[in-house]
């Protein structure tokens, strides 16, 4: 298996038929995106994937970095961080996080954080181990729909 890491510039059909296969297999009721969606959401944010080479490049992965200015500090959030159920526990995840840090300090980006259920436990432990910190705060959250 070989396995290589990008930024997703220009997407395919086929990239968003993985991609939504890939957030399927994070969260049963993650909506699907088409391709402008897709799209709009490329020119804010950087995706990026992992694909098997000895499989016609298809995508194993996906983390997103999304890039956030607020008055007080420029930073990214870590999300969708989803490895296809079949090449799990292969180091695709801690690639796919590295890959956004670096891109994170490119930007120059004071810290990037994330968010994980705790009941996603080798997550939990894999964000530890790459650096992550678990903070001490309140999560708040209106539903608007």
């Amino acid at each position: 298996m070989q396995i290589i890491y990008e930024k997703l510039a220009t997407p395919t059909p086929q990239d968003v038929e993985e991609l939504n296969h890939l957030l399927q297999q994070l969260s049963k009721t993650a909506r699907s995106v088409d391709h402008e969606k897709l799209t709009n959401i490329l020119k804010e944010t950087t995706i990026f994937v992992a694909r098997d080479t000895e499989n016609k490049n298809k995508m194993v992965g996906t983390a997103t970095l999304t890039h956030i200015t607020k008055l007080t500090a420029d930073f990214g959030t870590l999300e969708d961080v989803v490895i296809d159920e079949n090449y799990r526990k292969q180091g695709i995840a801690t690639q796919l996080i590295e890959e956004v840090t670096k891109e994170a300090k490119k930007h120059n980006m004071w810290y990037v954080e994330l968010t994980s259920r705790p009941t996603r436990v080798e997550a939990n432990k894999l964000y530890q181990k790459l650096g992550f910190e678990e903070r001490e705060t309140n999560i708040y959250r209106i539903n608007l729909k």
